[in-house]
């Protein structure tokens, strides 16, 4: 009797460790996915402050503005099947880009734009360095071969319309 009674103790211990396991994680990923703190609850990069390596160049605004319009009309947090965020961005480019900091982070400007710049630093950084904008709305359009990609001409049609 006595080892029964210490064998449904630790169950019962372990179905409260796992219990509280389970709901931390969900506080957790309820915290980046709002990107709102939760007492109790630490968030890592969930707010990641801007680095100066990644602000965006003042001469590549208007593409970056041109490519939110195409993508979302601007809206920060629009939604699609597969993608966040005023650019769009979908959960492989983001982990391509292999920023810090959870995904739901790039429905904030900021954060999509350092992953859009890391990610085209990774893919194209000549194209980046030289500002060959359909090279890279293309890629940002169609993956890493997006430029070699038919598909991705009209998109840069839509996204060339847009700019200045």
């Amino acid at each position: 009797m006595r080892r029964e009674l210490v064998i449904l103790g630790a169950a019962v211990m372990a179905f409260a460790a796992v219990a509280v396991y389970i709901d931390r994680r969900y506080q957790t990923a309820m915290a980046h996915a709002t990107g709102q703190p939760i007492e109790g609850v630490r968030i890592f990069h969930a707010n990641p402050p801007p680095l100066r390596t990644y602000h965006v160049p003042p001469d590549m605004r208007p593409f970056f503005a041109a490519i939110a319009q195409v993508e979302s009309g601007a809206n920060d947090l629009a939604r699609s099947d597969k993608s966040l965020g005023r650019y769009q961005i979908s959960r492989d480019y983001w982990k391509d880009a292999c920023v810090p900091g959870p995904y739901g982070a790039v429905t904030r400007s900021d954060y999509a734009e350092w992953a859009m710049l890391a990610y085209w630093q990774r893919w194209c950084p000549m194209a980046l360095k030289s500002r060959d904008y359909q090279t890279l709305a293309r890629i940002h359009n169609g993956g890493p071969n997006g430029a070699k990609r038919d598909v991705t001409r009209n998109y840069w049609r839509k996204v060339k319309v847009e700019m200045p």
